[in-house]
């Protein structure tokens, strides 16, 4: 049993060891307490540790492949999926209806999309981009926005793709909505795979808003 001594005047408990009375359970503190961990403190963990770490990890892509018109602003709103291929979730994960997906949690995330197309023939642009509305879907702005061209270089398909990313302050996961739209000066593809990752998304929540 450890020895305890009580200093009254710097209200601090001397202790070599904490165990629950009763259960297997330790409590520090209560709801809305913060408890501090002074500078050039180490915690050294020999057990499992649950509730740290990032809580949400999550990869979507469509798995189908498709037809773009010219400047259109599409909504790429068909055949997401969300990644399975030696890869899972952590956390709860986005839920996905027609191409706009809700967030989990309030939170900071980091969301990261890759675009691939395909034409025959020359264009001068593409545009991937993420969009967030903040209202339900009611209204949408752009958030991240990245831009690439095509020359054709021989008589099949010439291949381009893009990457843009951002961070969202998910202050209500209740009415923010996360959405990606894609654009052209002329008529392309919009490459997808089932098995790998070609157009899609990573969404990584960073910490707490």
């Amino acid at each position: 049993m450890a020895n305890v001594e009580i200093d009254g005047v710097n209200s601090k408990v001397y202790t070599d060891q904490v165990d629950p009375k009763t259960g297997t359970t330790l409590t520090l503190g209560t709801s809305g307490d913060t408890v501090s961990i002074p500078s050039g403190v180490t915690i050294a963990n020999s057990g499992t540790a649950t509730g740290f770490g990032i809580a949400e990890v999550d990869n979507w892509r469509i798995s189908a492949t498709q037809s773009i018109s010219a400047d259109t602003g599409t909504v790429v709103n068909s055949s997401w999926e969300r990644n399975d291929t030696n890869s899972d979730k952590i956390g709860t994960g986005l839920t996905e209806s027609s191409g706009v997906f809700t967030f989990p949690s309030t939170g900071i995330y980091l969301i990261s999309y890759q675009q691939n197309i395909a034409r025959s023939g020359d264009s001068r642009y593409f545009t991937g981009s993420i969009m967030l509305s903040t209202n339900s879907g009611v209204a949408y702005s752009i958030v991240a926005r990245s831009y690439t061209n095509i020359t054709q270089v021989a008589s099949s398909q010439t291949s381009s793709g893009l990457c843009t990313s951002c961070t969202i302050d998910v202050t209500d996961a209740s009415t923010f909505r996360l959405r990606f739209e894609t654009d052209g000066d002329e008529a392309y593809d919009l490459r997808a795979e089932s098995t790998y990752q070609i157009t899609g998304f990573y969404c990584i929540k960073l910490g707490d808003t």
